[in-house]
């Protein structure tokens, strides 16, 4: 009976704490949509301008414009990478130009349409302000920024050119949560996930956090302009979002959708990039330490030792316990 005991017990705590040190893998940590959205922040872009047509054709007008990115912390203090076309002042001035042309009933013009229409137009008073904001959509804890804070621009014109740019939120109460970069090169086929916060819906109403799961469809090429493919599905709003590995460690940042017909192809901007970029702005968001395997090869030695010790011990008193009923039998 004592023997079956022990037997029993033994399996039992190690059963116990593979289940333990399983859970605890950095790995499977990682991937939590909560653990996600405490390094994410949603920015809040808004801008206006005054917009005066020289010919007189179009009446001018003041134009205010707000619009969303996504994007996240980089490091403890409040600095925050997102793409640069969220926020840079091209971009913004062609917000302005999309809204004035919307307003005026031409709210389908191609891309070359709205070039043409903005080098007729005189662009005047040009304001922009950035807030940050973490959403508790899904009841997370550990959110260290609740209400819209305003972020100042540090850097939106990389020298490689990459579409990055890099905000910091000043008179924060504690320290940001920062989501590592990748070190390990990608590889086709390899799972990802998309995450950013959707774009405002007719002005007034937010999605909730978003996130997607897909994986590598092609690396950075010719064929890619440099970027990397991904199939993870992306939305509008969500530009400037990580996409991150199984690790939780990210690998681009979510930056353009291309469609051919029924096709869409997601494409990010490339770890690389993003590494040089912050490396060029001095911020210290280098690749995650691996983790030291020496950690649970200790633990399981000493778990081990101690199931034998306690399995022994269980023997014994077994033993002992046997011993004495056969005295007590033959007395």
């Amino acid at each position: 009976m004592f023997k079956l005991l022990a037997v029993k017990l033994i399996y039992g705590l190690t059963v116990s704490v593979a289940a333990v040190l399983s859970a605890w893998s950095p790995t499977t940590a990682a991937i939590q949509p909560a653990a996600i959205q405490r390094s994410m922040v949603l920015i809040y872009i808004h801008s206006s301008a005054r917009v005066e047509d020289p010919t007189g054709i179009f009446p001018s007008r003041e134009v205010s414009v707000l619009s969303s990115c996504s994007g996240l912390f980089v490091d403890t203090i409040g600095h925050v990478l997102t793409v640069r076309h969220c926020v840079d002042e091209d971009s913004v001035k062609q917000d302005i130009v999309e809204r004035f042309a919307a307003d005026l009933g031409f709210d389908l013009l191609t891309q070359d349409d709205l070039d043409a229409v903005e080098a007729n137009l005189k662009i005047t008073g040009l304001t922009e302000s950035v807030k940050v904001v973490q959403p508790d959509d899904n009841g997370t804890d550990g959110l260290t920024i609740t209400d819209q804070t305003p972020a100042d621009i540090v850097n939106a014109k990389p020298s490689n050119g990459t579409d990055a740019a890099l905000l910091v939120v000043n008179g924060l109460k504690g320290a940001t949560r920062a989501m590592p970069i990748a070190s390990e090169p990608l590889r086709v086929d390899q799972p990802i996930i998309s995450v950013g916060f959707p774009a405002l819906l007719d002005g007034k109403i937010r999605p909730p956090f978003e996130y997607a799961r897909g994986t590598v469809s092609a690396l950075p090429g010719p064929d890619t302009n440099g970027m990397t493919t991904v199939s993870a599905p992306m939305w509008h709003g969500s530009s400037g979002g990580p996409c991150i590995n199984e690790k939780g460690e990210v690998i681009g940042l979510s930056k353009q959708v291309a469609s051919t017909g029924a096709t869409s192809f997601y494409f990010i901007t490339t770890q690389n990039d993003i590494r040089e970029f912050l490396d060029e702005n001095h911020i210290l968001s280098s690749a995650p330490a691996a983790p030291d395997p020496t950690i649970q090869v200790v633990a399981w030695v000493v778990i081990g030792y101690a199931t034998l010790a306690l399995g022994t011990w269980i023997l014994v008193l077994g033993f002992l316990a046997n011993r004495k009923k056969r005295r007590r039998v033959h007395s």
